[in-house]
């Protein structure tokens, strides 16, 4: 099948224990996809005036709303949907995704850090995803 990848939506006291897994049947195929995935999310889901950062499983419900959107585009029917779904463990994707909720309150801008890794790694092989927060000050220095 190829391409496919899981986006894990983690706390920051677990970030571990994924919340949600949302599967995509695209982005999987190696790092710097799913990285663009995580990063197109964060930026739609920045833009919006309560990004909710902080909270995973809304964070969970607006990534899975993302995903529908970006991939049934011109679908006649609401419901006419396909490659976006829930599943209960990794094994559906041949990438992970992964965002990390912030700690809430956090000074400056709390944003979640992002990650990726082949499916079964093991921590140490999770790479961070840099990404450019449009407003931040931190930023533009």
């Amino acid at each position: 099948m190829g391409a496919r990848c899981v986006i894990q939506i983690c706390n920051h006291h677990e970030p571990e224990v994924p919340v949600a897994r949302i599967y995509l049947h695209w982005g999987g195929e190696r790092f710097d996809d799913v990285a663009e995935t995580l990063r197109a999310f964060c930026l739609a889901n920045d833009s919006s005036p309560d990004p909710r950062w902080d909270d995973a499983p809304y964070l969970a419900a607006r990534f899975l709303a993302w995903a529908v959107e970006a991939n049934n585009a011109g679908r006649k029917h609401t419901l006419d949907i396909i490659g976006v779904g829930v599943v209960n463990n990794d094994g559906w994707g041949d990438y992970l995704g992964r965002i990390v909720t912030p700690v809430s309150g956090e000074d400056g801008w709390p944003r979640p850090s992002l990650q990726a890794g082949p499916v079964g790694c093991g921590d140490d092989d999770w790479r961070e995803v840099q990404i450019n927060w449009a407003g931040d000050p931190a930023a533009a220095s």
